[in-house]
């Protein structure tokens, strides 16, 4: 028989995913003008990963963690957070940030332990705010994927 009848490989789609890639990705919007962004990649063995909460309007600020992305985000309004959002489950707990100026940043230090890899935590920046009832406001999430 031998390739006298070939033809090349054909395919209709072609797709390429790169497991274990670190990112940091911000999803939804906070209230109070408070935001939550990543400061580098969570690459396995970074111990100077950071998330920064930025425009903390009172000087108390903490950095929520979770195993679950909350998209769309769940409304405060009842509970007094009227505009805000929470965009993770908080079921990793809550974590008090260190504030200069109007900075919160919460150092995460990334082990360095390969089965890290793909792990996926989700943030959110929380401050002290007169501008709500509840005297909190809310960040934007982001969603950490752990990895090279």
């Amino acid at each position: 028989m031998g390739t006298a009848g070939a033809r090349p490989f054909t395919f209709d789609l072609l797709t390429a995913v790169s497991y274990g890639a670190a990112r940091a990705l911000p999803y939804g919007t906070g209230c109070g003008n408070l935001q939550l962004t990543a400061n580098g990649l969570p690459t396995i063995n970074n111990a100077a990963f950071a998330l920064d909460v930025l425009n903390v309007p009172v000087g108390t600020a903490f950095v929520g963690f979770g195993t679950a992305v909350v998209w769309p985000g769940i409304d405060l309004t009842p509970i007094g957070m009227g505009g805000c959002f929470a965009h993770t489950n908080l079921d990793l707990g809550l974590f008090t940030a260190a504030v200069v100026g109007t900075t919160g940043t919460f150092g995460l230090a990334i082990p360095n332990s390969p089965i890290l890899s793909g792990f996926l935590l989700s943030a959110q920046g929380i401050a002290l705010s007169p501008a709500t009832s509840l005297l909190l406001t809310s960040s934007n999430g982001v969603e950490l994927v752990l990895g090279y």
